[in-house]
């Protein structure tokens, strides 16, 4: 369970170098402690804990992946 709040970018960034596509190397200095955090916190767990995307727009309406589009 993560105990620190993460800015998005981080977490972008962070969930970027898990999956391969970027190196640590790469990432912007601002950000780099903030990503190695969640890494780090990544590989004591046996489950991912980078967080899952928001699924709330924030407009009240939530995702809904089910719902066809319109036409």
């Amino acid at each position: 369970m993560l105990t620190k709040k993460y800015g998005t970018v981080s977490i972008l960034l962070a969930a970027n170098v898990a999956d391969g596509g970027r190196t640590i190397d790469e990432v912007p200095t601002p950000f780099k402690a903030d990503v190695q955090a969640l890494l780090k916190t990544d590989e004591l767990s046996s489950e991912p804990t980078l967080p899952a995307a928001s699924t709330d727009s924030g407009n009240g309406f939530a995702k809904n992946d089910t719902q066809e589009v319109a036409k």
